[in-house]
């Protein structure tokens, strides 16, 4: 019995999904550096989910507009589990933007860059008790 148990405990650690600390939602704040004069300061919700393989999770990029939250774009971001790090890269007009987290707990920071590695926005966020939209 005693035996039982043990294997029945380790399947089910085996079994947990390493991303579970970071589904959910994530709300703060994306404030701008000023290298780019059509950036505007917003408050950040991003909603992360289970991504199509084990080192990935989706994100819907949100702001929040009038209360609601206004869907920018989804991107896969790749998690490095020993960093604790998250990175994807979205295209825009002049090329390749790179976004990357670093988080620790329910903390979360973060910077979007230009295609020539400026720093346009820095990233602040919290993750929220619920995980249901």
């Amino acid at each position: 019995m005693k035996r039982t148990i043990v294997l029945t405990a380790l399947f089910l650690l085996a079994a947990a999904d390493p991303r579970e600390p970071l589904i959910g939602h994530w709300t703060g704040t994306s404030i701008c550096t000023g290298v780019r004069a059509v950036c505007h300061d917003e408050t950040a919700s991003y909603w992360m989910r289970a991504g199509k393989t084990p080192d990935v999770v989706t994100v819907d990029f949100c702001k929040i507009v009038d209360g609601k939250d206004v869907l920018m774009g989804t991107s896969d971001c790749h998690v490095d589990f020993a960093a604790h790090t998250l990175t994807t890269v979205t295209e825009a007009s002049d090329g390749r933007m790179l976004w990357s987290f670093t988080w620790s707990g329910t903390e979360m920071t973060g910077t979007l860059k230009s295609p020539s590695g400026q720093v346009i926005r820095n990233i602040r966020l919290t993750k929220a008790k619920s995980k249901e939209r």
